[in-house]
């Protein structure tokens, strides 16, 4: 019972060190800037291939996925544990942190459990401003069929799935990000790992052992045999990483 209530005392006290980031803003920024330039595309391209497809909704959804879950999700998620771990860095509170009559893992753990919901909270909004757009869409060009009846479940599941899978991915970087000091470091681990992804997604024997890339399998039709695997293995990969992450971190000696 003791260790909730030091798991909750670090939590609350990393929810009122995100008023001096821009982690907030940008759970709200990162899925604007996918749907909107997916929008203007659209807008601009006339959207054809939404009228030939089977489901508008569902193409509508894949194209937004495809720059979310190869592009921004592991930039986002790069950002978002840099500035988590950031905020104690810049400020040189680490020894004093470290110095709490608290367990040194609970605070790397309110951390990580942050960062999760902060991504998840990206989803929730990536969701929802993909059925905002595309009614939108749908209003200006009567000619696509983005009406209704929503398909509200199918559009949340593979918008979950990635980021449920994405549990490992995000373990590490928040690793990276309190285990080292230089901000510089995180942000450029996690732009190296986002393009070292742009070329290990193209290889389906490769792509399966990269962390990177296990999110476009919540969408891939042609991933669908390894989707069930993915998934078990972000979500372990997640918590082995994440524990194994604090472990090392709570071990550290701060100077």
């Amino acid at each position: 019972m003791l260790t909730f209530t030091y798991l909750r005392h670090a939590l609350s006290a990393e929810v009122l060190k995100l008023k001096r980031t821009l982690a907030v803003w940008m759970v709200l920024i990162a899925p604007s800037v996918v749907v909107g330039l997916n929008f203007a595309m659209l807008i601009d391209r006339g959207g054809q291939y939404l009228m030939g497809a089977d489901s508008a909704w569902l193409s509508w959804e894949q194209n937004i996925l495809v720059f979310w879950a190869l592009l921004m999700l592991p930039l986002f998620i790069t950002l978002e544990t840099a500035l988590l771990g950031g905020v104690d860095h810049n400020s040189q509170q680490w020894k004093h942190i470290f110095a709490l009559p608290i367990p040194r893992w609970t605070i790397c753990a309110a951390k990580l459990i942050v960062a999760v919901s902060l991504i998840g909270a990206s989803t929730l909004v990536l969701w929802s401003e993909t059925i905002g757009a595309g009614l939108l869409l749908g209003t200006i060009r009567p000619e696509i069929p983005l009406g209704g009846p929503i398909p509200f479940w199918e559009l949340l599941q593979p918008m979950l799935l990635a980021f449920l899978i994405g549990w490992c991915m995000i373990a590490v970087h928040q690793f990276v990000a309190l285990r080292w000091q230089s901000f510089t470091f995180a942000i450029g681990f996690g732009i190296a790992t986002a393009v070292i992804n742009f070329m290990i997604i193209q290889s389906d024997k490769w792509n399966k052992f990269f962390p990177w890339s296990w999110p476009a399998y919540a969408f891939f039709e042609e991933g669908l045999d390894f989707r069930l695997t993915a998934l078990a293995v972000g979500l372990a990969g997640g918590v082995i990483v994440g524990l194994i992450g604090m472990w090392i971190v709570s071990r550290r000696e701060v100077v």
